[in-house]
């Protein structure tokens, strides 16, 4: 399946929580298995090695904090030829983060919670390792300053606010840059508004956000969001189509094909967008503030209320118009902690939403915004300018059209720099 998607140039997150620790005995000639972190190296290898001659895959590979091979995971970044055609991050639950305030002095186990044992048929936990909590945390935090990774995702907060959560899409991984947690086959469509458009009378004394004419784009933008499902599905019936007129036989076929059909399915089922904005930074600058102040901090949650709503406002009218996602049920729906703050904030918007539906399970992403924001010269997602200047560097292939090599790395791979 990672080949299939990075083939074309697509994006895979998945998690390797299940994956046995090393020194785990297996009934097989090796005798003993040789761990996760050994699994994680060849998947990322399958990303590098799909992803030449133009091809460019991406992926993020998690691990949960209850692991025992979390803390060498955390670590294994440092090594600059190891796992880098992978983005990797830990999950983190509440639990384990009372630990870390405590400091204290924990038993990692696999498997990881009880229902993988429950699902793999093993007794829970089998295996366990001591640590410390703080210690873990801090070798996260050392790494995350070094080299930009892992991420984290708190995963028990993700599960009480999905609105996907009560309808049993348990998000069991995130997309490339960890901008969305989803469930098996669950694909996301990046969307993103710049911010800083938004900004009248920029940098001057009577500076202002526009907050209507950002509200009427966020919808439109929704809107756009859900025609992205439609063409993706367009999209999946070509690649089926190619499939299926492909000479190899069905049984070599078979993988590929239900691959594809399984992420037609869920497109279709959960209609999932992920709008998203870029320039915070920017426009915090623009209307005079100072990242991070009270003032930029009471703007930023108006900002995002007033997307979120306008968003969720955009996909209840077009259901009203178009038909709701196939699995809503307004009782379910309250479950969700991002819904209850819909109620809270804005009960017309609510009252709608339990009448109509949605025309899509899930909406919102703030995503890295790492190239566009390049590209239209702001700060990236919700990041202040961290260097009045650097250096770029993007990875190629010599002999691409307006590529040059700069520099080789330790792997061998070629990237040209841009100041």
């Amino acid at each position: 399946q990672i080949t299939q998607i990075s083939c074309r140039r697509g994006g895979v997150g998945w998690s390797n929580s299940k994956l046995r620790p090393a020194g785990m005995l297996v009934k097989n000639a090796a005798k003993t298995t040789s761990g996760m972190t050994g699994f994680a190296v060849r998947f990322s290898n399958t990303v590098r090695e799909v992803g030449q001659h133009g091809r460019r895959g991406a992926s993020l590979q998690e691990l949960s904090c209850w692991h025992p091979e979390v803390l060498g995971f955390i670590k294994v970044k440092r090594d600059l030829t190891k796992l880098t055609g992978s983005n990797i991050s830990v999950d983190f639950d509440d639990e384990f983060m009372q630990r870390v305030f405590d400091r204290a002095d924990i038993k990692l186990r696999w498997p990881v919670c009880k229902e993988d044992a429950d699902e793999m048929r093993r007794p829970f936990p089998e295996y366990e390792v001591p640590a410390n909590a703080g210690e873990i945390w801090d070798e996260f935090i050392k790494s995350a300053h070094l080299m930009a990774e892992p991420g984290c995702r708190f995963i028990d907060t993700v599960h009480r606010m999905s609105p996907g959560v009560p309808y049993g899409h348990i998000e069991t991984a995130s997309n490339p840059c960890g901008e969305q947690c989803m469930p098996p086959y669950a694909s996301c469509r990046l969307l993103l508004l710049n911010l800083i458009s938004y900004v009248r009378n920029k940098f001057k004394p009577d500076a202002y956000f526009d907050f209507e004419a950002f509200a009427e784009d966020v919808k439109i933008l929704q809107r756009l969001g859900d025609d992205l499902v439609d063409i993706e599905i367009e999209c999946i019936d070509r690649i089926l189509e190619k499939l299926k007129c492909d000479p190899e036989p069905d049984y070599i076929k078979k993988p590929a094909v239900d691959l594809w059909e399984n992420v037609r399915r869920v497109a279709l089922l959960d209609r999932r967008t992920g709008c998203g904005f870029t320039a915070l930074g920017d426009t915090i600058a623009a209307l005079n503030m100072k990242y991070g102040s009270k003032l930029s901090i009471d703007f930023a949650e108006k900002m995002q209320r007033t997307y979120a709503l306008s968003a969720y406002r955009s996909s209840v009218d077009m259901a009203k118009e178009l038909g709701h996602f196939p699995e809503f049920d307004a009782k379910l729906d309250i479950q969700s902690g991002f819904i209850q703050l819909i109620q809270k904030e804005d009960p017309e918007l609510f009252a709608d939403m339990q009448k109509w539906g949605r025309r899509n399970m899930v909406l919102l992403t703030v995503a890295p915004v790492g190239s566009l924001s390049c590209e239209t010269q702001t700060t990236s997602g919700m990041e202040p300018v961290f260097l009045l200047s650097y250096t770029r560097r993007k990875k190629g292939n010599p002999g691409d059209f307006g590529f040059r090599t700069d520099s080789i790395d330790a792997n061998g791979d070629h990237w040209m720099h841009f100041d």
